[in-house]
């Protein structure tokens, strides 16, 4: 038993409730409080970011052992600065969904993980911003022009796997960059430090597009 959103996997059949199943519950309410949505929405990255993923780990192993754990650690968070920048965070993504243009409520809330990129906020500028970019890589991969290795430019099917092959891998990096489904966080080792998780973001794109390319010179793009 558990409700929608807020209970662990385990809840789901995948393993038996202890006390870090409760934690896991803790974590998503303490996000929903922050920012009026749920985990899935990538909109808080404030101080208490770090304690939040380790509360909804899916690996149970992963999330704090108790109570006093995770108590002992939201402690250090007391400093009064600290918690003035968790304020104005909180403030400021309050702003951001409610008052800065979101066409969102919240009955809303649990498809908006599910929109593509660009569009999961619900505010307007960003969405039109969206808009404009998924358009420009469209326009900028149905009108690319590839060559041959003997210098010729390419038609028909070769031209056509090119061409799929940039749109998929640009398409790939923003999806990646905008952490669609937390597909970042799903990498080994992305969630081991903040540093570490930009400088393996690097790696991963760069995996990604060599993988693109080998795919496109097998299908025949030359």
């Amino acid at each position: 038993m558990g409700t929608r959103k807020f209970a662990a996997p385990e809840q789901y059949g995948f393993g038996q409730s202890d006390p870090r199943t409760d934690l896991y519950a803790l974590g998503v309410t303490m996000y929903y409080l922050l920012t009026k949505d749920y985990p899935d929405s990538g909109l808080y990255h404030g101080p208490l970011e770090p304690v939040i993923r380790k509360c909804i780990a899916l690996d149970r192993s992963e999330r704090y052992p108790d109570a006093a754990a995770l108590r002992a650690e939201l402690l250090k968070y007391t400093d009064p600065n600290m918690v003035q920048t968790t304020t104005e965070t909180a403030k400021s993504v309050d702003n951001d969904s409610d008052s800065s243009g979101n066409i969102f409520t919240k009955h809303f809330y649990s498809y908006r993980e599910k929109l593509p990129v660009g569009f999961r906020s619900g505010v307007i500028w960003k969405m039109l911003t969206a808009v404009w970019g998924y358009l420009f890589i469209f326009w900028l991969c149905r009108s690319m022009t590839t060559t041959a290795s003997d210098g010729s430019s390419m038609t028909g099917y070769p031209l056509f796997v090119n061409r799929a092959g940039a749109f998929l891998m640009l398409i790939g990096i923003v999806y990646f960059l905008g952490n669609y489904c937390h597909v970042r966080d799903q990498l080994p080792f992305m969630q081991r430090s903040r540093a570490l998780h930009w400088i393996l973001t690097v790696v991963y794109l760069f995996i990604y597009c060599i993988l693109m390319f080998s795919l496109v010179f097998f299908l025949g793009g030359e």
